[in-house]
C-alpha cells in the first residue's frame, strides 16, 4: 500500500481525535498514518462510487421537499416577539419540571 514515492502533506488532527487514532492502531497493530491512508481511501472510494449530488439538484430535492410538505403555506420568519415568547414559554416549562422560578434561571429571559 505504502509506496516511496509519494506527495506528503501536513494536516491537523486535534488532541481527541489524535488519542482515539493511537488507540486503535495499536489495537489494530498498524500504523497511525497506515490508518489515515486507509480512511482516505476509504473516502475516495465511497465517493467514486457514490458522487455527492450537485448544489443544482440538492436545491431541486428541496424544492420538492418544500413543495410537498409546507403545501400552499409559504415559510415565515418568525418575528423577534414570536420568538422571545417561544423562548419565555420554553423557560417556564423547564422551571415547572425542575419546579424552579423561573426568574433564577441562568440566563432567564424572564425579568
Amino acid at each position: 500500500m505504502y509506496t516511496p514515492y509519494v506527495n506528503r502533506h501536513n494536516f491537523y488532527v486535534d488532541l481527541e481525535r489524535m488519542t482515539m487514532l493511537r488507540k486503535l492502531a495499536a489495537a489494530q497493530n498498524v500504523t497511525v498514518s497506515g490508518l489515515i491512508r486507509e480512511a482516505i481511501d476509504l473516502v475516495i472510494s465511497e465517493r467514486m462510487n457514490n458522487p455527492r449530488p450537485s448544489l443544482e439538484e440538492r436545491r431541486a430535492e428541496f424544492d420538492v421537499f418544500v413543495e410537498r410538505y409546507a403545501g400552499s403555506q409559504p415559510y415565515r420568519d418568525p418575528t423577534p416577539d414570536e420568538s422571545a415568547v417561544e423562548a419565555i414559554a420554553r423557560e417556564f416549562k423547564s422551571a415547572r419540571k425542575a419546579k424552579t422560578n423561573p426568574r433564577k434561571l441562568r440566563g432567564s429571559a424572564v425579568k
